[in-house]
């Protein structure tokens, strides 16, 4: 949500418009995507918006298993699961050659040209410590 919101203050940046609030913009999106999106809601966290149809296939397939998967087993769907969200998130950034950066500047300035999923599993796997 919070990347939607910061896409909207860059493009009216020129304007005297001012981009929505975080709210308001979730209630919009819901307005106007209505049933056909999927918004995380957890306190403390971004909330991050999906496709429902995106989100539905990735996780029926994990769902899809017979029980007599073992924990390992259990263990790599989980990561593919991950990984395939991951992968339809980077798939639906939209790219720009104007402003791609370069090997010299800072990794903090990197982050924000990835998608909040990719982001938030980054700071799982690597301690910022």
């Amino acid at each position: 949500m919070s990347d939607l919101v910061e896409k909207m203050e860059e493009c009216l940046s020129d304007t005297n418009s001012e981009a929505y609030a975080r709210q308001h913009m979730k209630t919009k999106l819901l307005e106007y995507f209505g049933d056909k999106i999927v918004i995380t809601d957890i306190n403390g966290e971004p909330n991050v918006v999906t496709f429902r149809t995106t989100a539905a296939a990735i996780l029926q397939e994990l769902y899809v298993q017979t029980d007599d998967v073992n924990i390992e087993e259990q263990k790599m769907n989980i990561i593919k699961t991950a990984a395939r969200l991951i992968k339809s998130d980077l798939k639906s950034l939209a790219t720009s050659s104007g402003n791609y950066p370069t090997i010299d500047t800072d990794a903090e300035s990197h982050v924000h040209f990835l998608p909040v999923t990719l982001s938030a599993f980054l700071g799982v796997l690597v301690s910022e410590k």
